[in-house]
């Protein structure tokens, strides 16, 4: 083998020596440039495993480019001087120099690269029996800097294209904490934390959560709304709403309940809004009409309270309900009572929903019932009533409703309440009115005009 005068190795890809070292024995010496392509052993990252290396020989007497075939072998250390081996050695044999260029691909003899996660790393060639010295420090190229970068944080503003069948973007968090967190910290701002855009048949965007918490959440702190939807909406299962749902169509496979304001199942197809009021499923097909919202309150009540000769409440059966504004509230009790029937007396019972514990309200919300007085004594005569009351509310507020009762004659210990259910249910103003072919009237009526003009 002739002297070689130099020897230059260029490195091309992500870790590159940027030295150029003169060499002992034979006064070799080796560069590392751009263009080498690594991996770091993680079969999930989609790069090439390999580092390509390119080297310069020349002959140390008349500076000419070698051209013969030469064994190469590399390896790696932790140092400078001494230290570990931390990969290698890897044998090059039969490597061709031709008007002095070679090249070797690092790890496709040997494999098992160093992730590089822990520098400084060391390069270490021999050529045939002659070392190389010193050893090549391996940095990194611009765009190395870019993929650390990753680790902490993107480069932003960042956009991209890609093409693939799998998924472009993922983030699978194993710990009890969210995946990701957009957030747009400008009161002013009228753009989405959030945007999704599909083109196709396909979802916009897709949440999905093995526990418990909400697989998809929007949180909003100004006047804006939590989500929008531009187009139509499918729910496939069960969804919650704690809001309001605006939006030009929408399909329901399931059911879907907003708490307070909506149950539906189906497909909406209605008319005419009316203020106040949410949208019902009139069908088991999902034909959908405008009616109060649900605003109710019930009680049931099982203890003895005596009858007295004057207005009493049964124990503390009542219904109280906060409404937000004029309407009706509209209360049913049933209600069973024993009363004690002495014969030449007449018993006469009066039941009511009064607005306090002591009132009976109007006259025509009042059941009456006699027990003429020529029945035979009886200790005990049971008696079911249905009590049916209808009470107009100006504006918003808390209403509270009681049953109250009272022996208006005949009068005596054994009179008393013995089970009672209640119920108080809020319909705002104006209450829908429904032909028997289930068309609003007022739909019907603006109809009609439009056909006679």
């Amino acid at each position: 083998m002739s002297t070689k005068t130099a020897v230059s190795v260029v490195m091309s890809g992500v870790l590159v020596l940027t030295l150029g070292l003169a060499g002992t024995a034979g006064a070799r010496s080796m560069e590392l440039g751009e263009g080498a392509m690594f991996g770091d052993g993680d079969p999930s990252r989609d790069i090439q495993e390999t580092i390509w290396f390119q080297g310069f020989v020349a002959d140390a007497g008349t500076s000419e480019p070698i051209n013969a075939t030469y064994t190469v072998t590399a390896r790696m250390y932790d140092a400078e001087f001494g230290g570990a081996t931390v990969w290698g050695p890897e044998t090059h044999v039969a490597t061709v120099i031709m008007d002095g260029w070679f090249n070797i691909e690092l790890g496709s003899v040997l494999g098992g690269l160093p992730a590089f996660d822990a520098p400084p790393y060391y390069l270490q060639l021999t050529i045939d029996s002659e070392m190389l010295t010193p050893r090549l420090k391996l940095a990194s190229v611009p765009s190395a800097f870019q993929s650390l970068g990753a680790d902490n944080g993107l480069d932003l503003p960042y956009s991209g294209t890609l093409g693939t069948s799998g998924h472009a973007f993922q983030i699978t968090n194993t710990g009890p904490n969210v995946c990701g967190y957009f957030i747009i910290n400008n009161a002013g701002s009228t753009a989405a934390s959030l945007y999704g855009m599909h083109n196709g048949p396909g979802t916009a965007v897709l949440g999905w959560h093995s526990g418990t918490g909400p697989a998809i959440r929007g949180v909003a702190n100004g006047s804006g709304y939590a989500g929008v939807f531009d187009g139509s909406v499918t729910v496939s299962d069960s969804m919650l709403v704690q809001g309001i749902i605006k939006g030009r169509s929408l399909q329901v496979e399931h059911s879907i309940a907003a708490a307070g304001t909506l149950t539906c199942s189906g497909i909406w197809m209605t008319r005419n809004p009316v203020e106040g009021y949410v949208l019902r499923c009139a069908d088991e097909w999902g034909n959908a009409e405008w009616g109060p919202p649900n605003i109710i309150d019930t009680h049931n009540e099982g203890s003895t309270t005596g009858i007295g000769s004057s207005p009493t409440q049964y124990d503390d059966c009542q219904v109280t309900l906060t409404v937000p504004g004029p309407g009706y509230i509209v209360v049913n009790s049933n209600v069973r009572v024993h009363i004690n029937h002495t014969s030449g007396t007449m018993d006469n019972i009066q039941l009511a929903h009064g607005t306090t514990p002591t009132s009976l309200g109007t006259s025509y919300d009042r059941i009456d019932e006699e027990i003429p007085s020529s029945w035979p004594s009886v200790s005990e005569i049971e008696r079911t009533f249905s009590v049916h009351s209808v009470h107009e509310v100006t504006g918003s507020g808390t209403y509270t409703y009681y049953l109250v009762g009272q022996m208006s004659s005949g009068q005596s210990s054994g009179d008393r309440f013995w089970f009672a259910q209640m119920t108080g249910i809020y319909y705002p103003y104006p209450m829908p009115v429904r032909s028997d072919e289930g068309e609003d009237i007022e739909f019907l009526r603006k109809k009609a005009e439009l056909e006679n003009r």
